[in-house]
Parts: structure tokens; C-alpha cells; sequence
């Protein structure tokens, strides 16, 4: 467990908004391979809110849209990576 919990919660969200893409975390619960886990799955948005999140012990299936248009939108509105590329250069 750890700080399990609150990294994926500053990371996730983080991932999904530099990279404007949906973010998944398929985590584990209870005990695994000697590591006490904290559970939690989530599904976070291309803006980086949160859609989706399973709790931190029961075993989940935890389902979401994940809305191509709303993909769409984020990548014209949060242009990061467009912006990586630089301008474009005529032809």
C-alpha cells in the first residue's frame, strides 16, 4: 500500500492530460505476492478527471465509456502534443 494510492491519484490524471488519451490503472486487492495492495482500478479521461474507480479491497469489475468524441475534443482544446511537433512547414 504504501503511497500507493495517492501516487496513482497525482500520476494517472497527469498521464492522461500530458498525452490528452484515456488512462487505465488495472490494480490488484488484498495481499500478492507478499505486498499488501491498495485496490482502487480507475479510469481518468483525456483532461485528466476521473470516469471510472473500483474500491480499495472487494474484487471489481469496474466498466466505462470511453467516448471518442469527447477524445476528439480534449485533443483540439489541449493541444500538448500537436505543440510537440512544432509549426507546421509549407510545401
Amino acid at each position: 500500500m504504501g503511497n500507493g494510492h495517492h501516487e496513482s491519484r497525482m500520476w494517472f490524471p497527469a498521464r492522461a492530460f500530458d498525452n490528452t488519451m484515456y488512462t487505465l490503472l488495472a490494480n490488484h486487492v488484498g495481499t500478492t505476492g507478499g505486498w499488501h495492495t491498495c485496490g482502487s482500478s480507475a479510469v481518468w479521461d483525456p483532461t485528466g478527471r476521473l470516469v471510472a474507480e473500483a474500491g480499495p479491497t472487494g474484487r471489481e469489475l469496474l466498466v466505462a465509456d470511453l467516448d471518442p468524441e469527447h477524445l476528439r475534443r480534449a485533443r483540439e482544446a489541449h493541444t500538448m502534443l500537436a505543440d510537440l511537433a512544432g509549426p507546421a512547414v509549407p510545401r
